[in-house]
């Protein structure tokens, strides 16, 4: 009795379910390895499609650099006036130089006297390369004319009654002046271009000193003197006076003396009155023209 009832107090497991637990334990280990194979695969393919994108990558840059070379050699071909990359080697070769302290103690320089200083460039195929391909030809005597007429520019312009323009045109006449000398330009012709300038500035001085006069003459006349003119009136003075220490600076300190700028203001005002009158002429034919008009 005993013995049953130890027997009735154990519960023993139902038939097969430790093989149900281990099948169970079987399916879940063969999906993870199923799962593990095919993150393998996928990696393995992942990694291919890369390698081969690479791969394609380099093909394609290298057929690309292929068609570059091409057209570039079609191009040399077809253009004569082509110019290829020239590569030139530095070859420059310096010494070293020593850091040494004097007798006071400074830092001083001391180059080595065994192998002074001094530079080396290859100027062998490399300098008539460049020349055939990159050099230009510089005509200064092709520019004669053109010097020569700034010179005389420059020296009417020296005689300003501006200083900075006077003293900024007198250097630029040395420097014009002894470029035409390097040029083969005698002294005797600078003379020459001097005077030429000197009596070209004497003409135009007396030409704006008209000028100014005229519009003197006629703004007084047409508007008279009053406010409204005060302002020009001030402007055409000042250029007065400048024209007559222009011809200062000329060496005519005495030319534009009262009875010369007199003549000259007769003179303008008979240029006035010749135009009024051909003026006048002009609207009386205009008025008779049109009066036998309206009479037919």
């Amino acid at each position: 009795m005993e013995v049953g009832a130890t027997n009735v107090g154990q519960r023993k497991p139902p038939i097969g379910l430790e093989n149900l637990v281990s099948q169970e334990m079987s399916e879940q280990v063969m999906d993870e390895l199923d799962e593990r194979k095919k993150n393998r695969k996928k990696s393995s393919h992942v990694e291919a499609s890369t390698a081969s994108e690479i791969a394609n990558r380099k093909n394609s840059i290298k057929s690309l650099k292929k068609d570059s070379d091409n057209r570039k050699s079609q191009k040399s071909k077809d253009n004569p006036y082509y110019e290829k990359e020239l590569n030139f080697e530095d070859t420059v070769e310096l010494t070293k130089i020593k850091w040494q302290k004097n007798a006071e103690g400074q830092v001083d320089i001391q180059p080595n006297i065994e192998t002074p200083l001094m530079s080396s460039v290859d100027l062998k195929y490399e300098a008539r390369e460049i020349l055939r391909t990159k050099g230009h030809e510089i005509d200064i005597l092709g520019q004669l004319p053109r010097l020569k007429q700034s010179f005389i520019q420059n020296y009417i312009q020296s005689k300003s009654a501006n200083v900075f323009v006077s003293k900024y045109a007198a250097f630029k006449v040395g420097v014009i002046g002894q470029t035409l000398t390097m040029l083969g330009v005698s002294s005797e012709d600078l003379i020459q271009l001097k005077k030429k300038a000197h009596r070209q500035a004497i003409n135009e001085n007396v030409e704006l000193m008209g000028e100014t006069i005229y519009n003197q003459e006629l703004m007084a006349l047409v508007h008279g003197v009053g406010r409204k003119t005060k302002q020009s009136r001030q402007l055409l003075a000042e250029t007065q006076q400048k024209l007559i220490g222009q011809m200062n600076a000329l060496g005519k300190g005495h030319y534009w003396d009262e009875a010369r700028l007199l003549e000259e203001k007769i003179k303008q005002l008979d240029i006035i009155s010749e135009e009024f009158r051909r003026d006048h002429r002009a609207l009386s034919y205009q008025y008779e023209f049109m009066i036998q008009e309206v009479s037919n």
